[in-house]
């Protein structure tokens, strides 16, 4: 499928302020395609409304996608029904060990609760995989707690920074606001390293 066709009905976060900006996910299509990451399982941490979860779902042989919120579950499956390789999990992923859903997770992408305390606990638990994976982040630039978190464990080497994706510094794809960095950030958890020290 083309990107253009896969994009087609998916919003921009200037007209859905609960999803990434259409640039967001060009770059992750780009990022996975061209250099055929698209092998295993994503678990995105944060399902909201579908929407790159679908995206999500053409760059990886599964999809496991979570979100304690019953509503927006429901309509993300709606608008993925013509999808089969997403299963759904309504659950609160800082109570749940979702890191235990697959053995082949290659990618994690994290859109959750956008505190630093929250954020490292993001982090903590995608250390607990046990092989090596990327881990993306959404809002990097827009939440200041985002990339205080991300930055102390690239910093740390904890995680490497891989690349940045979405809009620049300056933006103004979420509505009202400005973005202080880049929207979002693609760092690696090596095989080698382990639960962190934070």
């Amino acid at each position: 499928m083309q990107i253009d066709e896969l994009l087609e009905d998916i919003p921009d976060k200037r007209e859905n302020k609960g999803t990434t900006s259409l640039r967001f996910k060009r770059d992750l299509i780009d990022f996975f395609q061209k250099k055929n990451k698209n092998k295993g399982t994503l678990v995105e941490l944060g399902t909201h409304n579908g929407f790159s979860t679908k995206v999500l779902s053409h760059l990886f042989q599964n999809v496991a996608t979570f979100d304690n919120n019953y509503e927006n579950t429901c309509k993300a499956k709606c608008f993925n029904q013509e999808v089969d390789n997403i299963t759904y999990h309504i659950e609160d992923v800082y109570e749940y060990d979702w890191w235990k859903v697959s053995n082949d997770i290659s990618a994690v992408f994290v859109d959750t609760v956008h505190t630093y305390e929250k954020v490292v606990l993001d982090i903590e638990n995608c250390l607990k995989i046990e092989n090596e994976c990327y881990i993306i982040f959404d809002d990097y630039g827009l939440f200041e707690e985002v990339k205080k978190a991300v930055d102390e464990y690239t910093e740390n080497k904890k995680i490497e920074f891989i690349k940045y994706i979405g809009e620049p510094k300056g933006s103004d794809c979420r509505v009202g606001k400005t973005l202080q960095d880049w929207e979002g950030i693609v760092c690696k958890k090596n095989k080698n390293e382990t639960k962190g020290d934070f």
